[in-house]
This record gives structure tokens, sequence and C-alpha cells, in this order.
């Protein structure tokens, strides 16, 4: 049965002078791809179509992306997925449900049917459905389970367990997309899965996963992929492209085996994200440094930095401000990260004899203005790029080195000669991404620590403020980041050093913008932290003052390094009696934390956290305790077990609903705990 054949009338009606095209549309029973094609021959997209039905047409409608379901009366989830409805409200105690087809009378018999009770239904895109049913349902779990999201019983009583697993993936996708982190990290951990997602440069916790869950999920991505599902030997890389939340989004899929299973990461490249300067946060004097050197007509401009250090974003976003039509741009990339409309991207392909010297040499018999090299990686492309300089274009490159002198040396050593670089080296941009501090929980120092004592003894200006943590930032005490670059052009005096092939004995001319300059002014300024200045930067920022200074800085911000995060117990309402009493009894360290927004914090920092014991006690609202250690802990997916003053009726009775199994009464029988502590381990 077409449910929107309903909506394609109404279209025909609205628009009557696009009434041939819409009549035209052949219908499928499909309602996304029939509402993909009905917004194509609108030439809207989705949103506009459904903001165009709302203010244009009678139709009762519910935007589904400003409800929050977790305060609806629920539905049954077979009843949701049967008939492809949400809750979306309440009118005079009636329900409100979303639907593709608001005017099946039919439908509506059927629904209050099963529901007992009547109900009104409003539409809704039949995207806006899927994605909510997902999210409402995916999350009503057992308490007890690795898995909040779905546990191995309901894996396998499920009907079709390949939509449980697709259920998973996608909401792993989207909090990655709401966290906006760049990998998602999926590995073993303690006879389980853990997520981890990597946002503003550094892995935070996500959900554990049962060992069935993560082994279904990595199936699935490398179904998607197209990669070898029987091939457990060997790494293998592909590659999907999806929408999340609305937006195009290519994932770039690195599969490689381990001891016991197999890793799987995936880097997450928004297709829709917009590249500017101002974005990106270079300081003013950097970004008029970056627009001179773009005006260049011929030059070699280079970025420097190790991985991750924004070099491909920088040079993205150089090509989008060049990018005009009076300008043929052309790049060879392993592999094309972002795809900007008007640029020609050529991906190396090694296997296919197509790599970055043969694309460049082809480039240039293609009338190129403007070249990208994605890398400079041996001396026969490094020679095509400097010739293609000579013969008058402006070529963008990066390398992987550390400074602006060690660019210059490494250059010299894949084959360039001083005198070819005097002639074609327009600039180098060496660069490092810092974290911000988080503008909600940051607070400004009172009293320094030792790290910013050197700083302030060494600067002779205060640092203005320090990380703390909170829900905003992950409890990291850091949210986005910006970046750190050093901006050279080289001088007269350098041009003539090169030329008389005598730079390497010479000093680079004075810059009065070194990264360490800025770094300091991003500490002044209350930007970041020395801390994370000294994460970032290193003895290449202390090494500006003394050898003591710098030793004794490095020391300190090494001191962290010896608390390794081994997999420890979390105990939640315990006293310390109880506390010492476990620990004693079972082979891993106890953490206690006194109620469910501090364990979720320490669930945000500490990794090596694998279980939660929670200590229910007979005063207790023991409901209202269950339903807020859901709201505060469920993301985690931890698995956990309870313990109780006594086992009541009533309590047994609540546990029952609740499917909760592992409980232990007190006093803890040591021989239970540790059969216990055994079995959270293998879930």
């Amino acid at each position: 049965m077409i449910s929107l054949n309903w909506l394609q009338k109404l279209l025909i009606t609205a628009c009557p002078e696009r009434a041939a095209e819409l009549s035209a549309i052949q219908l499928t029973d499909d309602d996304l791809e029939t509402w993909n094609r009905l917004s194509h021959s609108m030439e809207m997209s989705s949103e506009q179509l459904f903001q165009f039905i709302q203010n244009h047409t009678h139709t009762p409608c519910a935007d589904l992306t400003t409800i929050n379901q977790g305060q609806l009366p629920p539905i049954k989830e077979s009843v949701a997925r049967r008939f492809n409805v949400i809750a979306c409200g309440n009118r005079n105690r009636t329900p409100l449900l979303a639907c593709t087809n608001p005017f099946d009378d039919q439908l509506n018999q059927e629904i209050s049917f099963n529901l007992g009770h009547k109900v009104e239904l409003l539409f809704a895109p039949p995207e806006n459905i899927a994605n909510a049913i997902n999210l409402s349902y995916a999350l009503q779990d057992q308490e007890g389970s690795r898995s909040l999201w779905i546990s191995d019983d309901t894996l396998n009583q499920t009907a079709s367990p390949d939509e449980a697993i697709e259920r998973i993936t996608l909401l792993i996708l989207d909090e990655a997309v709401k966290k906006s982190a760049s990998d998602i990290h999926i590995q073993s951990f303690l006879g389980g899965g853990l997520v981890r997602y990597r946002v503003d440069g550094q892995l935070i916790r996500g959900s554990s996963l049962p060992r069935k869950v993560q082994d279904s999920i990595l199936r699935f991505i490398m179904n998607r992929a197209h990669l070898d599902t029987s091939n457990h030997s060997t790494p293998q890389d592909g590659r999907i492209q999806m929408r999340i939340n609305n937006q195009a989004y290519d994932l770039r899929i690195s599969i490689l085996p381990s001891h016991d299973s197999q890793r799987l990461v995936i880097r997450l490249l928004n297709q829709s994200r917009e590249f500017s300067m101002m974005r990106l946060g270079f300081p003013l004097a950097e970004q008029r440094a970056l627009e001179r050197l773009c005006q260049e007509s011929r030059g070699f401009i280079l970025f420097t930095g190790p991985t991750g250090s924004g070099k491909t974003t920088s040079l993205y976003t150089l090509l989008s401000s060049l990018n005009t039509p009076n300008k043929n741009i052309m790049t060879a990339e392993d592999p094309v990260e972002y795809r900007i409309p008007g640029i020609s991207q050529i991906e190396v392909d090694e296997q296919r004899n197509r790599g970055f010297d043969t694309i460049l040499k082809s480039m240039l018999r293609q009338d190129p203005d403007i070249i990208l090299i994605g890398e400079i990686r041996d001396e026969q492309t490094l020679k095509t790029a400097l010739q293609a300089v000579m013969t008058g274009h402006l070529v963008f490159a990066t390398l992987h080195t550390t400074d602006i002198q060690g660019t210059i040396r490494r250059l010299l050593d894949l084959g360039a000669t001083q005198g070819q670089l005097a002639d074609s080296l327009k600039g180098i941009i060496a660069q490092r991404m810092a974290r911000k501090l988080c503008s909600e929980c940051a607070t400004p120092i009172d009293t320094f620590n030792h790290l910013e004592q050197l700083f302030f003894e060494s600067i002779q200006e205060p640092p203005a403020m320090r990380s703390s943590g909170c829900e905003h930032c992950n409890y990291t005490g850091y949210k986005q980041r910006f970046p750190l670059l050093e901006v050279y052009e080289p001088s007269q005096g350098d041009h003539t050093a090169l030329r008389q092939e005598r730079f390497l004995e010479t000093t680079l001319s004075k810059r009065d913008r070194s990264m360490n300059v800025i770094a300091t002014e991003s500490v002044i300024s209350g930007i970041t932290s020395i801390d994370e200045i000294t994460r970032i930067l290193g003895a290449d920022y202390w090494r500006d003052f003394n050898s003591l200074v710098m030793q004794d800085a490095l020391s300190q911000s090494c001191h962290g390094l010896t608390n390794k995060q081994e997999p420890t117990l979390l105990l939640i309402g315990a006293n310390p009696q109880l506390a010492t009493e476990i620990e004693e009894c079972v082979q891993y360290p106890v953490m206690m934390v006194n109620d469910a927004d501090e364990a979720g914090a320490q669930l945000h920092i500490h990794a090596g956290l694998f279980a939660q014991l929670i200590v229910l006690h007979a005063d207790d609202d023991i409901p209202s305790k269950l339903k807020l250690l859901r709201q505060r802990l469920a993301w985690a997916g931890l698995p956990t077990a309870f313990i109780v003053d006594q086992m009541t009726p009533g309590l047994k009775l609540l546990f029952e609903h609740h499917q909760i199994t592992r409980w232990l009464t007190t006093p803890i029988n040591a021989d239970e705990l540790i059969s216990l502590t055994a079995t959270l381990i293998e879930i």
C-alpha cells in the first residue's frame, strides 16, 4: 500500500505549475523513497518541503525535531514499528501520533484498537519518524545488561536482529555527530566491546557493548563498506556514504585484526562542512599573512605538522577562498576527504599506478592555475612540484615535519637544491591544534599550581584560566580547538643565503610571531591553559627559557602518566566500610562515589571502569533512584549489579519488573561477590 499518494495529489493542487512533473512521479511502497522523489521534483530539501506543507496546506503536522520523546507517554514498540507511528503529544487527553498519512481512517481505527483508546494522527516526514522511533526505543532496555541499548537476550528475541544492530550502529554514529567527534573507535575490552569517540583530538569513553553486539556491528559496517567479513587476518579499508542528522557524511572505515578480535575505526567527514578562516579561528595577523601568500601568482607554499594538526583543513580553507570561476584549481589527494564544488580533485591510487607524481605530470597538461599536493612523500613528487612552480603555477602541499628549519632540511634531503628553493619557496606554515577551555566551567586562577608558577616566573605575566570539567565538555575541561600556527615568509636575507647555498649554516630571520608567542598569548588571554600548551608543544615551548625550567615543566606535565587507569569497579552509594570490604574480596580496585551524578562524571574521565555495583538502602525511594540511575548512567552501558540491605517481597517484584537478576544482600558473602564480579566481566 502506498501511503503518500495523498501527498502527491495535495502538492499537485497546491502547485499547479508543477502538476505534470508531479503526476509523472512513480510512487513506491517505500515512503522514504517516495518522499525523496517528491522533494526532488519540488526542488526543495526535505526540511523545506515539510515547511511548505505546514505553511501552505491544511495538513495537521508534527515537528518531531522539537519534541522530547522521554517526556511523552510511550506506546508499545511493536505498535510503533508495525504502523510506523511515534507519540508526539496530547490534545484534550487524546494521544497525538505522527505518521506518513494522517488521513488514513483505517490506520486510525487499527491503532486505536491496538492501544485501547482513540488517537489523533499528524503528518511527519518518513525519515523523521524513523529516526524518532529508533532514538525512542533504542534507549529502553534492561537495567542490568552491559548495553542499555540492547542486551544479548533482547537481540536473540528480536524478530529481525539485523534491524536491532542497524539501530545501535546509527545511535553510535548519531552520538559521534552530537559530540562533534572526528573518529569512532570500537575495540575489545574485558570480555565485551568498548566504544570511544575522538573529540577535540582526545579519546573519550562511550558505551560498553556485549561481545555479540560488538561482532554484529563490525559485520554490519563491513557489509555496508563492501569489505570481506570472512577475512580475519589482514587489515581492510573501505568507505561508506550516508546521511546522519540530515547531513551528508563520508565514513572512512579501517579494520585491523588484533589478538582477540578486530579493531574498528571510523573517520567521520562532514561533506556539508563550510570552510572559512573566521571559523577556524586564525589570529588576525596570521590570517592576513595567509591572505598575502594566497595573492601570489606562482610559488611553493608548504603546510607542516604532525598527523591531526589541521593541515588539510587549513588547505581546504585557503582553496575555498581562492575558488573563483576564473581559476582552474586541481588537487592530488590520498584520499580525497572533502569534496569542494568547482575544484578538480583526483584521488591517489597506487594499485592503478596513479601516484602523486603521475597525477602531477598529467595535471600540468590540464592548464591549472593552482595545484594542491596532498603530501610530498618522495623525490620524484617534489621534483615535479618544483617544475610546476618554475612554469608559473601556485603550488600548495603538506610535509610531515615539525618546524620551519626541519622543513627546509627535509626538502633538501628529498633532492631540492637551495637555489631552487630560493626561486620557488614563498612560505611555510607550521601548525598545531590546541583545545579551548570550556566556556561553561573554566575557572579563574587564584593560586598557582607548580606549572602555572613556572609560566608566571618565565613570562612575568599570569595565566588567566584553568580547566575544570562539566557535562557540557564531557568533563574534560575543554571544548573545541583552535590553531596554533607560525607563518614563515623567507626574508631577503634568507633568499640570499639560499642562493649562496649557505642557508643551513645561518639562522632563520627573526619572526615577530612564532608559534610559542601565539601559544603564550592564548594562555594569558584565557583561551587555553598552560597544561594544554605543554601537552601540545612540550619541550619545543619550554626550550625558549632555560634547560632547568624545561625539565621541571615537562616532569610536571608527565606526572599524570604514572597514574595508570587500571580496570576498576565502580561502587555507587556505599559507605567506606563496605567499600573496603568489597575491595578486599575482589581482585580489582574499587572507586567509591556517592550518587549517580558523581558516577557519571567518573565514567567520562576514567577509561578503566568495567562494571558498577549500586547500593540500595531500605529507606531509599528505590523506583525513583532506579529511574535517576538510568538517566545518568545508561549511556555507558556498563554491566550492573545491586547490593541491598534485605530482599523484601516488594523489592523482589520491582527487580523482576526491571529484569534485574544480579544482586546481593548484606552482609556480603565473599564467595558470592567474587562469583558476581567474574560474571560482570564476562558479560
